[in-house]
């Protein structure tokens, strides 16, 4: 983003990111679209920010002649493709779920086409490839269980003799649906134990709200826990993706969270800064109403040097996936603190990662000595990485 604003194709997509315009929304974009743009660039961001689905509803639903009629026809084929190869996994959520439910599991959806319908009203109007779903780290067992009798796969990439330092450490297993395809992740948490911001399950799966979900009425996250779970999630991946912050900007638009209680899950947890960063992101690119308190954030000068930076890599023109050096940096701007700062460092250089447990590389025996290796093999990705 440069000092004048984002660029004209960069500020379509932004001003598309709500599931309705309001009168002043849609005023934004008809200026938008006034200016000159270019037309496959706006195309390939869509695409790449998780986009499409709302370019499709308000660039050729809502307004038949707002692109060219090759590139209409084209979004509106990647649509349909889209929902049509959706609707098995959509449907594959919902059978899962009751089947959790019909054996006593507490579970939930996360992400996926369970939030496209509580906050777009369609399960095809956000971009997804795998499932999620919740339930509590005493019911990961009994939900395995029912999920491979089911037609799912056994976890995958998790040797057996790393299973107990898996629980404790990680937060999901990969399953994949035999029927389907489909990568089904269950997850007991929403970070991985050298990350921080421990969410307890507990806040997430308390107080579900019901939704209507293909027919059915499933139980969802309630706005707050629901938020908190998003935040954490854009949070850990640094918002590369602006599909991310527009499902948060529709939450905080579109329904009532309890600020009160997000903020003391977010002390709780070492949240705020980072918590702090993703307002000031989506009031900076989206816009928030009013009724959002953003006062505490806005004189939270880390916060906002993070968020003004997390946008400048939003805007890049760059394909390349953020580097291990800048997420470094943004990873521990994240953290207040330097205890926070040295406990995040300690364990991201002492913990094996996933490519290690699924490959074989270490073994309980050993453990011990994996924090003399690990260092070893992040300075090597490093290098190849470039210092980006």
């Amino acid at each position: 983003m440069n000092a004048h604003g984002p660029d004209p194709e960069l500020g379509l997509l932004l001003a598309l990111g709500r599931s309705r315009l309001t009168a002043d929304q849609a005023g934004v974009l008809e200026a938008r679209l006034a200016r000159p743009f270019d037309v496959s660039r706006l195309h390939r961001l869509a695409a790449e920010h998780g986009l499409m689905p709302l370019l499709y509803r308000h660039l050729v639903v809502e307004r038949p002649d707002a692109l060219p009629a090759e590139t209409a026809a084209a979004v509106s084929l990647e649509f349909r493709q889209h929902a049509i190869s959706r609707w098995p996994m959509a449907r594959r959520l919902r059978e899962l779920l009751q089947v959790l439910r019909d054996a006593g599991v507490t579970a939930v959806p996360y992400k996926g086409p369970a939030l496209a319908a509580q906050l777009f009203g369609n399960y095809a109007m956000r971009q997804y490839g795998d499932l999620d779903i919740l339930v509590r780290p005493s019911q990961v067992g009994a939900a395995v269980e029912q999920l491979q009798a089911h037609g799912l796969s056994a976890p995958h990439g998790v040797p057996a003799d790393w299973d107990g330092f898996v629980r404790r450490t990680r937060h999901d297993y990969a399953m994949r649906d035999r029927r389907t395809g489909t990568l089904v992740e269950l997850h007991w948490g929403l970070t991985y134990r050298y990350q921080g911001f421990r969410v307890d399950p507990e806040w997430l799966l308390n107080d579900p709200v019901e939704v209507n979900y293909l027919g059915a009425r499933i139980a969802c996250m309630n706005p707050s826990a629901q938020l908190l779970a998003l935040a954490v999630h854009g949070v850990k991946h640094q918002w590369e993706r602006l599909g991310w912050l527009v499902d948060v900007a529709e939450l905080m638009s579109g329904h009532d969270p309890d600020w009160d209680w997000i903020d003391a899950r977010a002390r709780a947890i070492g949240f705020t800064r980072a918590w702090r960063s993703a307002l000031l992101l989506c009031d900076t690119l989206l816009g928030l109403p009013d009724t959002v308190p953003m006062s505490r954030a806005r004189r939270d000068r880390p916060a906002a040097r993070l968020a003004r930076r997390l946008a400048r890599e939003i805007s890049r023109d760059d394909p390349r996936p953020i580097g291990f050096v800048t997420r470094l940096r943004f990873d521990l701007l994240a953290r207040p603190g330097a205890a926070a700062k040295l406990v995040y460092l300690s364990r991201l250089l002492t913990l094996p990662s996933e490519a290690d447990l699924a490959g074989g590389r270490v073994s309980p025996a050993w453990a011990a000595t994996y924090a003399v290796t690990r260092p070893l093999r992040l300075l090597r990705k490093m290098r190849r990485q470039g210092r980006r």
